[in-house]
Formats: C-alpha cells, structure tokens, sequence
C-alpha cells in the first residue's frame, strides 16, 4: 500500500465542507469560525496605545482582559487618533506572529478617566452638535472647534441647561 504525502492527506480532509469550516446542516446558522479558531467577532475592551517607531508604528490595545493586541482594519487611522482613550472594540481576531484584531466596530468609553460624547461635529437648529449615539448640543464653542464641522470629534465637559460645555475636545476623523 502506497502512503500519500502529508500535504495531499490534508487537501484531502479539506475537500469535506465541514472541516474546512465550511457550511451544512449541522452548522447552518453558527457563526463562522476559521481554522484555529480564528474568523469569529469578538469583543475587547482595554487602552489604546501606539507602539513601535516610525516607520512601523503600531496601533495596540492593551486588553483589561491581560495582554496586548495589534489593531488592524478601516479604523486603524481613527484608533490611532485615540490614544490613551479607553475603548470597546468588535472585530475578528487573527494570527499574524502576534494577537492581531482586524476592527469592524468600536466605541470610546473614556477619556482621562471621563465619558466623552462622540459623533460628527454639525451645525443644526443655530447651534453646533454632536450628531452620535447620544446627540448632543454644544456651547460656548471656540472657533477652533467650530472650524472641525464634518469632523468625528470626542468631547467631555459639563452638561448645562443649554447643552454640553466643551473642556477638551480630539478629532478621530478629519472633515
């Protein structure tokens, strides 16, 4: 009897849409999981932090779970205008020589120990809003805020009668 290369045991074994993590009846409706348990949203909370130096600057969260991930994906860019924050992030991990989550989602929780209102910077109604999760109207904005519409924006501050009275503000996103 002739042995079949390792290789061609393995592509064999994949050939069954099941062990590949493929689709049938018994996991119709599951979600999907990639070889090694990789492929499944996952959720992480944690500090966001930037690593490295330039040129390979990495964005990483250290996890309130214990240990660090890489954070990879669309958001990169905006996680990385977030250092410091701590966030909530929803994504996919991989394998990529260390913890690597590729970001689908993601909400900032705090800012220097504070809740933040978060969303795109507009002008409505005569004022300046936070258009987010949590719509919120703004007063007392300086022209250096003013001049971020159209910008993703955190902002803390004490609430008045009349809205949210910015004491510090960071842009995620540019206009």
């Amino acid at each position: 009897m002739r042995k079949l290369p390792l290789s061609i045991a393995v592509l064999a074994a994949c050939l069954s849409l099941a062990a590949c993590g493929g689709r049938n009846a018994e996991t119709e409706g599951m979600p999907q999981a990639g070889l090694g348990g990789q492929g499944a949203m996952e959720m992480l909370e944690g500090t966001v932090m930037l690593t490295g130096s330039e040129p390979v600057v990495m964005v990483t969260l250290r996890a309130s779970q214990g240990g660090s991930v890489n954070l990879t994906g669309a958001l990169r860019d905006e996680l990385a205008r977030l250092s410091g924050a701590r966030i909530e992030v929803h994504g996919t991990m991989r394998s990529e020589g260390r913890r690597t989550m590729e970001v689908m989602e993601y909400r900032v929780t705090s800012v220097n120990g504070e809740t933040p209102y978060v969303g795109v910077l507009v002008r409505r109604d005569g004022g300046i809003w936070i258009d987010g999760e949590q719509p919120v109207r703004l007063v007392d904005v300086t022209s250096d805020l003013r001049s971020q519409i159209g910008a993703k924006i955190w902002v803390v501050g004490p609430r008045t009668a009349d809205g949210v009275r910015p004491q510090s503000y960071g842009v995620i996103r540019e206009p």
